[in-house]
């Protein structure tokens, strides 16, 4: 098969990746043909005693993304099913192209027990993550997610620093949907969680996927935070996360995300959504202020709804 037929066909060649993986990598790709290699080198890296798949979706990128997968689609084909995606299938969110249909199919074509997620610009550090991750979960069937630390990757400047979080998984690591809620806390390329879940309607248009993902994995299960640095998360300029937005659309963004979750809960983090969208509101504020007063007078009150917020 020649690259140009293959743009037609949702799977490139015939993969002879397990029938039965214990867990299933998934690989959503976008224009990263700076990084697509690193990031499945550190995938191919990982040292496991058990079988895995790597399911990489390719979006149709403009610059070489696609075939560096094709290549190494055709070197390991007993690991890697390769999807080569078209740009008519794009679903688009408050009028952007996003890459949730290339997310939600591979979320569909995952056959392991387990899915570990790694966007295509990031890449894993710890060689022994997935056993580590999947050792635990085996152990704890009470978790639904299980988490890490990561170090962020300046790529205009190539300095790496570790991430802050606002929580600290060296003196708990053990946290809750609520929690999540209440104060997001480490990243996607970090995430392995339980395929025993199926995507629901309002997935295909909601902002924040990744976040909607922690919500699904541990509406009714523990959040494991181990303290081990697991990935590199790579902040690009380019990048459609670091793209700077209009500080409206990212707070009507928020407004439905919380509304939505607060649905999928019946109410049950009605305060909790509530104090969230204020805050939103707030930092819209922020970002919209021309005056020094002004974004001191809102960056007080947002302080002040954030200390509210953590007693909920």
């Amino acid at each position: 098969m020649n690259r140009e037929e293959s743009v037609f066909n949702p799977l490139y060649g015939n993969p002879t990746t397990p029938s039965n993986p214990i867990v299933s990598i998934c690989v959503p790709t976008y224009n990263h043909g700076k990084f697509i290699g690193p990031c499945l080198d550190s995938i191919l890296a990982q040292k496991v005693n058990f079988p895995i798949e790597i399911i990489i979706g390719e979006d149709n990128s403009t610059d070489d993304t696609r075939q560096i997968c094709i290549d190494y689609a055709d070197k390991f084909p007993e690991k890697i099913n390769l999807h080569l995606r078209r740009r008519e299938d794009v679903i688009y969110i408050n009028d952007h192209p996003t890459g949730r249909f290339n997310f939600i199919e591979n979320f569909k074509a995952a056959k392991g027990k387990y899915i570990a997620l790694l966007p295509g610009d990031d890449f894993w550090t710890d060689p022994d993550k997935l056993q580590k991750q999947v050792d635990f979960l085996e152990a704890h069937p009470d978790y639904g997610l299980s988490v890490g630390r990561v170090t962020v990757l300046e790529d205009k400047t190539g300095k790496t620093t570790e991430k802050k979080e606002i929580v600290d998984p060296a003196k708990n690591d053990t946290y809750s949907i609520r929690d999540y809620l209440r104060q997001l806390f480490s990243h996607t390329s970090t995430f392995v969680f339980r395929n025993n879940f199926t995507l629901p309607e309002w997935f295909s248009d909601i902002p924040f996927g990744d976040q909607a993902v922690v919500v699904l994995a541990a509406k009714d299960s523990k959040i494991k935070f181990h303290s081990d640095f697991f990935a590199t998360y790579r902040r690009n300029i380019g990048s459609v996360s670091n793209q700077k937005r209009n500080p409206q659309r990212r707070y009507k963004n928020r407004l439905y995300y919380y509304n939505t979750v607060n649905d999928f809960f019946d109410g049950k983090y009605n305060t909790l959504m509530k104090l969230r969208k204020v805050e939103s509101y707030l930092i819209c504020k922020q970002r919209e202020s021309k005056y020094s007063v002004q974004l001191f007078f809102y960056k007080a009150i947002t302080f002040f709804f954030k200390k509210i917020r953590h007693a909920f």
